[in-house]
Formats: C-alpha cells, sequence, structure tokens
C-alpha cells in the first residue's frame, strides 16, 4: 500500500463480523493489544481499527473478498453475487406466496359473509 492511500479503519463489529468473534472478544483484543494500532476514542470510547491490525482485514483494504475467520477459502469473485441473486429469487417467490395466501383468505372472507347474508 502506497503512503498516499488511507487505510481503512474498522469498528468493533465490523472487526468481528470479518474475523466471525464477538464484538466482545474484539474489544478484549484491542484491549490487550493484539490488534495493533487499534484506538479508543475519548475516556473509553469506541475503538479504531486500522486494516493494518490483521490479515483478513488487510485483504478487505486490498479489495478482495474474504470469508470470515472460520472458511478454509476466500470466496471467488462473482460467488457473492450469485448468492444474493439467489436470495432475491427465494424472498420474490415467498413475497408471492404471501400475497396469494392474503388474496386466498381476503376471497374466502367474501365468500363468508356473501354466505351468511
Amino acid at each position: 500500500m502506497a503512503k498516499s492511500e488511507t487505510s481503512l479503519i474498522f469498528s468493533t463489529s465490523q472487526c468481528a463480523i470479518v474475523l466471525n468473534i464477538t464484538d466482545r472478544q474484539v474489544r478484549r483484543l484491542c484491549d490487550s493489544g493484539k490488534l495493533i494500532g487499534a484506538v479508543q476514542s475519548g475516556g473509553g470510547g469506541r475503538w479504531k481499527i486500522p486494516a493494518t491490525a490483521h490479515p483478513a482485514l488487510e485483504a478487505i483494504q486490498r479489495g478482495q473478498q474474504v470469508c470470515p475467520a472460520d472458511c478454509s477459502r476466500e470466496v471467488q469473485p462473482g460467488e457473492l453475487v450469485e448468492v444474493l441473486l439467489m436470495l432475491k429469487k427465494v424472498a420474490d417467490r415467498i413475497n408471492k406466496l404471501i400475497d396469494r395466501g392474503i388474496s386466498e383468505q381476503k376471497r374466502k372472507g367474501k365468500n363468508n359473509v356473501q354466505k351468511e347474508t
């Protein structure tokens, strides 16, 4: 990384997602000095964790897609897009089924009202 480039700064929540650990564990790593360069704002405020603090964070800085720490490989370009498209199709299908169910309930409700009168 060139000196003119700025390093990404991660929150404890963002770092926890990348490292597949809890926010609390990230804060403990920061407190113990194991995430080099992490600084706490104010008197006991939020932690700011530079990308240089961990190899997985550095990979994100370089623009690489990475799996959480428990994953044995990097995500290949395009895989994430494929997963998101698949999830969108599933969500669209669920919404159609819900809409169909609501329409049928309304129709049945109208039929019951007509029968009663």
